[in-house]
């Protein structure tokens, strides 16, 4: 029993050791296979040499913006370690004193077998220089809400860097503050190498537009009880359009003046008529008198 068991213990642990061999085979072709992947092709190689000798040829006549590109676009081409010196090297000479330290840091970490680290004390000499240059500035902004945002040269600013000496580039900056499109606060200031200031500014206030509220009078309950009146009122109304408008007051017939034209014009035709029909003689009409009735004819 014992001799079989330590066989099948020795099988298990040729196994086993077969198992991990090939997991470590396969880890190593994949890593070599990502390798070969990232490696730039012939042409990207050739293109970035072309571009790290315009930028040499840039610097030599002091056009450090140019030669500022021209590295950059040679390391993103064929990113070696040493092209890094020259990027940071452009970014002092153009006043990107911040930038420059971080692109020097960058080169110390990766810098760590030949020939780049060789380059190592002249890389820490030069971030030791940019760090005296780099100015710092104290932002505060008093009214600021969850919802605003803050920009410093165009850039958005993270609310952690408010209220402590942040580093910024020597020169000109414009601090911006803006509420939904609404900008609502402004400075604009300047910056020495190597100082520090405090700038502060104030988010204004937007006013609320006006609202127009109804009286109370005109504000309406909707109840079952007001429901039925309203309809109730509605119906009168519509009611009462149709019906004939009553007569206008204020007309002739209710001028007094009129009224006593029209009396005396009534008794004066009374008065006319009774005279030409008893006072006036008519031809072939009965003559009334003392002697009795009778017609008298004219001769």
């Amino acid at each position: 029993m014992f001799a079989a068991g330590t066989e099948w213990q020795g099988r298990v642990s040729i196994w086993h050791r077969v198992a991990v061999s090939c997991a470590v085979f396969a880890s190593i072709a994949a890593w070599s296979a990502a390798v070969r992947a990232q490696e730039p092709a012939a042409a990207e190689v050739a293109m970035s040499r072309e571009q790290f000798r315009a930028g040499m040829d840039a610097a030599r006549q002091n056009h450090w913006e140019d030669a500022l590109r021209a590295f950059t676009r040679a390391y993103e081409l064929f990113p070696r370690v040493p092209t890094l010196l020259n990027i940071g090297t452009a970014q002092a000479q153009t006043a990107r004193v911040v930038e420059a330290a971080e692109t020097y840091r960058r080169f110390l970490r990766e810098a760590t077998s030949p020939p780049a680290s060789a380059q190592r004390p002249a890389a820490e000499s030069a971030l030791r220089d940019v760090e005296r240059r780099i100015s710092r500035a104290t932002l505060t902004i008093d009214g600021l809400l969850d919802g605003d945002t803050v920009q410093l040269d165009g850039r958005r600013l993270p609310r952690a860097m408010l209220g402590s000496a942040m580093p910024i580039n020597p020169g000109s900056h414009t601090l911006v503050v803006t509420r939904g499109s609404t900008e609502v606060g402004r400075s604009t200031f300047d910056a020495a190498e190597g100082a520090t200031r405090e700038v502060s500014i104030r988010a204004a206030a937007i006013q609320a537009s006006a609202v127009v509220t109804p009286p109370a009078s005109a504000v309406v309950v909707s109840t079952p009880s007001t429901a039925r009146v309203v309809a109730s009122l509605s119906a009168e109304r519509a009611a009462n359009a149709h019906a004939s408008p009553p007569p206008a007051r204020g007309g002739v017939l209710s001028s007094p003046v009129f009224w006593v034209i029209s009396g005396l014009v009534v008794a004066g035709g009374a008065t006319a008529g009774i005279y030409f029909g008893v006072f006036a003689p008519r031809a072939g009409s009965p003559y009334i008198g003392n002697l009795g009735t009778g017609q008298v004819t004219l001769p």
